[in-house]
């Protein structure tokens, strides 16, 4: 065990879990998983309070790594999504309908919970022998030079490779003094779960209004995931009403498209920002996930850009171990950071860009980006190359997303 190199995971989320499952393949690796959180308990039969929408190919590195199983029974499918602007109605012009079939695809994607992804990641993670995760143990200390971490345990972890998947304020990061480039929407998302009056048909709907987008996303359970981004002020308003008011307002701001709304969990408020490192990588480290990047929520791709991530880097540490080099090396790891950073910030910017075209309301803009819509939902061609791009299918894949043959 001695001889073997040592890699230090530092952030026990989806992301930081499935990189080590994945890098586990290679048995010359020693990984230990730092998470200053509590370890994933049991699941229960209730869905997570935070929910994502799992792409195709997020999907398919899940089976890859087997954890998708776990998952199924916990994984909604949605065939169909319909976005629109608000005051036009969900089938009014405007309205941009995407569905499955359109792509020759069974579904666009799956809403998951946040404990059933994490809980199924770690037991994947357990059972490799050259795995050692340490859950209630965060960082105390970072020694670049060194290549140690000493642990809130006391202890100190040495590495080769260090990688920070320990999200927007990543200490990795700033360990390694590398700059960003960030700014916040002063906005925030509300979260939570709701029950609909009407079945919400596997459909994802989205409406976008002047504050900010608000998106029923369908669980298998026949509730919604709820993702409201609303200007901060508002925020703190629609948190602090009571459920009543609440579930009025929400319903008016969906447009009743599903009936009258009711929540069903308590309601989570988290910040929203726009965020991109400079680099991915020094010598000896390397950013994965929300240390890396961070993306409006507008079109759930957040996780699924870090998973893409994990598969890459994983799948650049197999070629340097096969071909004799070091992986701490930066030039190995430069590799990695070709490769995702332009599929990262291609896709925030667009986001970006997204998020700020529907907050324009210049006179004469509105109806133009209502015709625009409509246009775009009158092209197959153009609406099956965006369906593809959102179930994660363009660009240069890792192997481990793409179909098997």
């Amino acid at each position: 065990m001695n001889s073997a190199t040592r890699v230090v995971i530092v952030g026990g989320g989806p992301v930081g879990l499935l990189a080590a499952v994945l890098l586990a393949r290679e048995p010359a690796l020693q990984i230990t998983v730092l998470e200053p959180g509590a370890e994933p308990g049991p699941l229960d039969d209730a869905l997570g309070f935070r929910v994502y929408a799992l792409s195709r190919a997020s999907e398919r590195v899940l089976s890859h790594v087997g954890a998708w199983p776990v998952l199924v029974p916990r994984a909604g499918a949605y065939d169909r999504m319909v976005i629109w602007e608000s005051g036009h109605g969900a089938t009014g012009l405007g309205s941009l309908v995407f569905d499955a079939e359109d792509n020759a695809e069974p579904n666009l994607g799956h809403i998951v919970d946040h404990e059933g992804l994490c809980f199924s990641l770690w037991q994947k993670a357990a059972e490799c022998d050259n795995v050692c995760l340490r859950f209630g143990i965060g960082v105390e200390a970072l020694d670049r030079e060194a290549r140690n971490i000493r642990g809130s345990d006391d202890h100190d972890y040495g590495f080769d490779l260090l990688i920070g998947a320990d999200g927007g304020a990543s200490q990795v990061r700033a360990g390694f003094d590398i700059p960003v480039y960030e700014h916040g929407y002063q906005q925030r998302a509300l979260v939570g779960h709701v029950a609909t009056a009407e079945p919400h048909d596997y459909t994802a709907w989205q409406c976008f209004l002047p504050s900010g987008p608000v998106a029923l996303l369908p669980m298998i359970n026949g509730q919604c995931g709820l993702v409201w981004s609303v200007d901060e002020a508002e925020a703190e308003a629609l948190a602090a009403m009571s459920v009543d008011d609440f579930n009025a307002r929400l319903t008016e701001a969906t447009e009743s498209v599903l009936g009258k709304v009711a929540l069903t969990t308590e309601r989570g408020v988290f910040p929203l920002k726009f965020l991109h490192a400079e680099r991915y990588c020094d010598t000896g480290m390397v950013l994965v996930g929300d240390a890396a990047h961070t993306v409006h929520p507008l079109a759930g791709q957040g996780l699924n850009l870090g998973i893409l991530d994990a598969a890459a880097l994983a799948e650049v540490v197999g070629e340097a171990l096969a071909g004799g080099q070091h992986i701490g090396d930066q030039r190995v790891l430069r590799r990695y950071e070709r490769w995702r950073k332009s599929e990262n910030l291609l896709m925030a910017i667009g986001l970006d860009g997204l998020h700020r075209l529907f907050k324009l309301s210049a006179p004469g803009l509105p109806p133009l980006r209502r015709l625009g819509m409509a246009a775009l939902n009158r092209a197959p061609f153009a609406r099956r190359l965006l369906i593809a791009k959102a179930m994660g299918l363009g660009g240069e894949l890792p192997n481990v997303a793409r179909a098997v043959a």
